[in-house]
């Protein structure tokens, strides 16, 4: 954390303007979106001192990888990542998505590096977001632990929902035996999907909370894994786990737009 200190001006007990060099805009917003009084109580006072802890950039690495960019604004960016790319850096694997977003954003002339504000899987495909200003990731978070970014889904199952439209109310919990796997335990985390079958093997898939790897357990709970899921199913060519992150809806937490960012069926789902 680099701590710095700085002259403020109050304005309506809410927002604050910065009598400095650094960029007012960010710290005003970041005051106005944190909903509530700094330190619980109005700054009346014109000339009050203040002191404001701006997060330490962390160094992150960058890549020259393609980024499909689907929006972005000042706040955020959303791509569209493709299935066998890793979200973040976990040592092993050289090129990740998150590094590619870096990368485009460094070239760009963006001063702060990017961080995911979710994760989907390695063989998944779809969108993901990410925040690039960090006076906003703890907005971020925030929305994503209220449940505030809505999230949708599309795969390929095997077989057919035995419903039309349909809840998946099974609690989650880690496999003591596997520590790469998750199960349906009673004892677990609530987890919350609705499904909705679609054309041929292709269905709709809502989650109102984001255990790890939900959707794929909830649907090999009841029958019908993902095709190429290698963990709840089982592998039946080289396309991949067809599980694709299709849709994103979430309010702006600068300009209090609705946000509502979707595509098409991933390529992958195709003559299934």
């Amino acid at each position: 954390m680099n701590k710095s200190f700085f002259i403020l001006r109050a304005i309506d007990g809410y927002q604050m303007k910065l009598d400095t060099e650094h960029p007012a805009d960010e710290l005003t917003a970041y005051f106005h979106l944190s909903k509530k009084r700094q330190h619980e109580y109005p700054f009346d006072q014109n000339g009050k001192t203040v002191r404001v802890d701006f997060p330490a950039h962390p160094i992150l690495t960058k890549s020259a990888g393609p980024v499909d960019i689907v929006y972005e604004d000042a706040v955020c960016i959303v791509v569209n990542k493709p299935p066998f790319l890793l979200v973040h850096n976990d040592g092993s694997h050289p090129d990740n998505l998150q590094d590619r977003v870096n990368g485009y954003l460094d070239q760009c002339g963006w001063p702060h590096p990017a961080q995911a504000v979710h994760r989907i899987d390695y063989e998944t495909s779809g969108l993901v977001l990410f925040c690039k200003n960090p006076f906003f990731q703890s907005k971020w978070d925030a929305m994503m632990s209220e449940h505030e970014i809505r999230k949708e889904y599309l795969c390929c199952i095997h077989g057919r929902l035995p419903q039309k439209t349909m809840t998946i109310r099974k609690p989650i919990g880690r496999d003591r035996h596997d520590a790469r796997r998750m199960i349906v335990q009673p004892h677990g985390k609530t987890a919350v999907t609705h499904l909705k079958q679609l054309d041929g093997h292709l269905v709709h898939a809502r989650i109102e909370t984001g255990r790890r790897h939900q959707i794929r357990i909830h649907l090999a709970a009841i029958g019908h894994p993902i095709v190429n899921d290698a963990l709840y199913g089982k592998v039946v060519d080289q396309r991949g786990l067809l599980l694709q992150s299709s849709r994103l809806v979430f309010t702006h937490p600068l300009t209090a737009e609705t946000i509502d960012l979707h595509l098409p069926a991933d390529p992958r789902f195709q003559n299934h």
